[in-house]
């Protein structure tokens, strides 16, 4: 349903709901050889007393009859597929997400850096595992329990119930705000923490699929990419790897991920200091993306030639509506719209993942913690 800016005046200010992760990683590997724990909370949020924003999951896992009654929530189907809903403006239980998520297999309290590869709004992601040291060519589809992914439901509740339907069709749902920031310390993992959002928007008056990684720590003057090819060290022994066998004379760099081009080695007499290639700022010490070249063999000192592939993402300043005087949001990137069924129903999938091609993925980054938090918004309706 369509609101005119005649009919919301004063009293039209957007409810929200705020859903939080947070996570502490540990072990002592580089990249993705380590893990982050991740406890998933969400909390409703309520203004002027108002609670129109309806959360659930979409879900085929039965719910206890007790978890129903302790979390008082409310279950309806709709076709084959079964939404379980929290009373509107209470958000949805923590201790149902974790449930959900192991129950479903995906990661409930770790999550291990993957990466999405190529990746370009509007496309389906894809999640790949590892690089492994020495093998280029090695392509692994993500296991589930390194990633989450949270099929969170929404329905917007009219404040007139007394009409034929009180669930309001056609509403946009935003990410009004979000942050990933560090749990104290000289902490950067965090700036790895990625958001798949796979859900709809409207084009007229037709509901459309809308798909985008969302970076909630990146700022608005950020680069809005990350490069998922370069030179690595993933034997964490102080040089870039080369190809298997070739660690004497005469051996060959491995240029990993995924690119176009060709780049021209070099063929080096002696060992060199660290080299930054992959643009990391860090040229003193050795990292998963910096590290030195190994005297005697071809070396890329220098990456022209080659055009890395990218991972696309939009930041926070990209998506969040825009808050007109009397309040009524518009414009930003639309993350959900309810249905023109009868239950009205917004479905919209959070995957969530550490992205391994980050910079800020390295041995130093262990034991740290981090946390992301990110608002949903909606329009108030009649």
């Amino acid at each position: 349903m369509k609101i005119k800016k005649s009919s919301i005046g004063l009293a039209a200010l957007a409810l929200g709901t705020l859903v939080s992760f947070v996570g502490a990683l540990s072990s002592t590997l580089a990249w993705f050889a380590y893990t982050t724990n991740v406890d998933v909370q969400m909390k409703g949020t309520t203004i002027n007393e108002t609670e129109q924003l309806q959360v659930g999951l979409k879900t085929n896992i039965v719910f206890s009859d007790a978890l129903i009654e302790e979390y008082k929530l409310t279950t309806i189907m709709e076709g084959e597929d079964r939404y379980v809903f929290a009373a509107p403006g209470a958000g949805f239980n923590s201790n149902l997400i974790s449930y959900y998520l192991s129950y479903a297999g995906y990661a409930s309290n770790t999550l291990v850096p993957v990466t999405s590869k190529k990746y370009d709004a509007g496309d389906d992601l894809d999640l790949k595992y590892a690089p492994q040291a020495g093998h280029p060519e090695f392509e692994k589809n993500a296991l589930k329990n390194q990633y989450s992914k949270i099929p969170f439901a929404f329905r917007v509740v009219r404040t007139d119930r007394t009409g034929a339907s009180i669930y309001a069709k056609k509403q946009n749902i935003w990410v009004s705000n979000a942050k990933a920031i560090a749990d104290g310390g000289v902490n950067n993992i965090y700036k790895a923490v990625r958001v798949f959002f796979s859900g709809h928007k409207l084009n007229g008056e037709n509901i459309v699929d809308n798909k985008f990684i969302f970076n909630p720590s990146a700022s608005s003057t950020a680069q809005r990419y990350t490069n998922v090819a370069g030179l690595l060290n993933l034997n964490d022994n102080d040089y870039y790897d080369l190809y298997p066998g070739s660690y004497g004379v005469g051996g060959t760099e491995i240029i990993y991920g995924d690119y176009d081009g060709t780049a021209t080695p070099t063929a080096l007499a002696d060992d060199t200091g660290y080299d930054d290639i992959n643009g990391t700022g860090i040229t003193n010490r050795t990292t998963t993306f910096t590290a030195k070249h190994r005297g005697g063999n071809n070396c890329y000192t220098s990456l022209d030639g080659i055009t890395p592939h990218k991972a696309n993402f939009k930041t926070l300043s990209d998506i969040k509506p825009v808050s007109d005087a009397t309040g009524f949001l518009s414009g930003g990137e639309v993350v959900a719209v309810t249905s023109d069924t009868e239950n009205a129903i917004a479905d919209l999938e959070a995957t969530v993942y550490i992205e391994g091609w980050d910079h800020s993925v390295i041995n130093e980054e262990s034991e740290h913690k981090f946390f992301l938090g990110m608002t949903f918004e909606i329009n108030r309706v009649a």
